[in-house]
């Protein structure tokens, strides 16, 4: 098997754990917001550090 046939099923499986995060953490939002006590500006500040630790390591990421 080339070694880009690996490299590409290897992305394809990291994409696939970083949607399912992103979804799990949608799904799990209202409850995570309720049982934390958090208010809806709080939970943006959760939600903009998640996004921002995403964007932060998708450059090493890349880079590899």
């Amino acid at each position: 098997m080339p070694y880009r046939h690996r490299v590409l099923g290897l992305l394809f499986l990291l994409s696939m754990v970083t949607y399912l995060d992103r979804v799990c953490i949608a799904v799990a939002g209202p409850e995570m917001q309720k049982d934390l006590g958090l208010s809806p500006s709080q939970w943006g500040w959760v939600v903009g550090i998640f996004a921002l630790s995403y964007a932060l390591f998708e450059i090493p990421s890349g880079a590899l």
